[in-house]
């Protein structure tokens, strides 16, 4: 990569998302903070990797924050149902969701009873501290398979 001179690179840091090695899955989240007098951002990665066997890919395009699911361009404070629907010229339909969490990354995911959704993805306001994502059974131009978020939903503790 080539800088042009026309930008100003004093006190400027550019980093990369951290790689993860071959056969691995890695969920990351960018959490930014202004710090010092100069207004200067500083920006850390915030990574789960867990073994690509007992992972699903994450879904580009699917975020949710606190009691609101997005996918693409469609944002919902309930739900998002799609089925045969074309967005960005790739078709998609949501066969039935939940949600997941666990308290940190050292523990395995555990379905949360009571969110499981057929024929969308829908979102979720939790009120216990640990990390949530939603999971789904998604058909990406008529080839079915589970993906999940692609970010995760943190509630700190007290």
């Amino acid at each position: 990569m080539q800088l042009g001179r026309e930008l100003p690179l004093r006190g400027a840091r550019c980093f990369s998302q951290p790689k993860t090695a071959e056969g691995e899955v890695q969920t990351c989240q960018k959490n930014c903070a202004t710090e010092g007098g100069d207004g200067i951002q500083v920006c850390v990665w915030e990574c789960e990797t867990n073994p690509a066997g007992g992972s699903h890919t994450p879904l580009e395009g699917w975020t949710v924050s606190d009691g609101r699911v997005q996918f693409f361009f469609f944002s919902a404070g309930q739900c998002i149902s799609l089925d045969n629907t074309t967005v960005n010229g790739v078709t998609y339909t949501i066969h039935r969701s939940k949600w997941q969490m666990r308290a940190d990354a050292t523990n395995i995911w555990a379905d949360i009873p009571g969110t499981e959704h057929t024929g969308g993805i829908c979102s979720y306001s939790p009120t216990e501290p640990g990390r949530y994502r939603g999971v789904a059974e998604i058909s990406i131009n008529g080839e079915r398979g589970t993906y999940v978020t692609n970010n995760l939903l943190t509630v700190e503790g007290d």
